[in-house]
């Protein structure tokens, strides 16, 4: 079929399949010769929607890095209360690789809206399947992740991340009305009021900015991952080695930090919401 996206590319595969399990395997990413057979034995309890598994990450040419994905242990069990509580964060699951679902639960979600998964199509499974089932896990990786510098999950900017989030809240409020639970739209961070501002201050710099700029962004850890400016060098403040590193302990420390960065090229210094206290 022509390139839609991974939502896509979900739906089309899962019309075609026949099996009550169906893994959607990245094309870059491979399973061991047991994962579908360890992953099968956790779906003979009633009630599971999904078993996932870590994954060992691989660099660009297929060679181990060290690194597991997810890096902390993933969760499993009767997870509603957890992500009723935190929302689709609320638990811990891995790419699109790294996940088994029933048929029984795909046929009640799929097809999903295809121009809002282009990409990250895994995450709207995954939302659902803790709120309409139980999830089991393997504790082993059974499979690699292939990470490189044009992966979506290093190019995606924090606009569409935002954006994301808010389709899986709503998506999560509607899998709950389901089963009968009212789920209030303000319960979960980043709460639609706190999304608009981080969208509105996006579409602000993306004006403001030209391309090639490097700035400085006070406050980096309220906004999260994700770039914000496109062709644009973001700088947390304070950081060292490009990394947050806290607030300065006081005015001289910040000025001398602000200076030090100034002459390494930052052209300017972005105070937005919730860091105007700053000014």
């Amino acid at each position: 079929k022509a390139n839609g996206g991974q939502g896509s590319a979900f739906n089309a595969g899962f019309a075609r399949s026949h099996g009550d399990i169906v893994i959607f395997l990245d094309a870059d990413d491979t399973l061991l010769p047991t994962a579908v057979e360890r992953a099968v034995e956790l779906f003979h309890e009633p009630g599971v929607t999904k078993v996932h598994w870590p994954l060992r990450v691989v660099d660009d040419c297929g060679r181990r890095t060290g690194g597991i994905h997810p890096s902390k242990p993933l969760s499993e069990g009767d997870l509603r209360d957890e992500v009723l509580r935190h929302g689709y964060e609320g638990y811990i699951w891995p790419v699109t690789s790294g996940n088994a679902w029933a048929r029984s639960f795909l046929s009640q979600v799929l097809p999903m809206a295809e121009h809002e998964y282009t990409y990250a199509a895994e995450s709207y499974l995954a939302t659902l399947a803790p709120a309409l089932g139980l999830v089991r896990s393997i504790a082993e990786p059974i499979g690699t992740y292939r990470m490189h510098d044009r992966s979506s999950s290093n190019v995606r900017n924090l606009a569409e991340r935002i954006k994301n989030v808010g389709r899986q809240q709503l998506v999560l409020r509607s899998a709950f009305g389901r089963v009968g639970i009212d789920v209030s739209p303000d319960i979960w961070r980043p709460t639609p009021d706190l999304r608009q501002k981080i969208l509105v201050a996006c579409q602000e710099l993306t004006d403001l900015l030209r391309v090639g700029s490097k700035f400085l962004f006070v406050e980096w850890e309220v906004w999260g991952p994700g770039q914000i400016v496109k062709e644009c060098s973001q700088i947390p403040f304070l950081e060292r080695n490009g990394k947050y590193w806290g607030r300065p302990v006081d005015s001289s420390a910040a000025i001398q930090e602000l200076e030090r960065l100034r002459i390494e090229g930052a052209n300017y210094i972005v105070f937005a919401w919730p860091a105007f206290w700053w000014l």
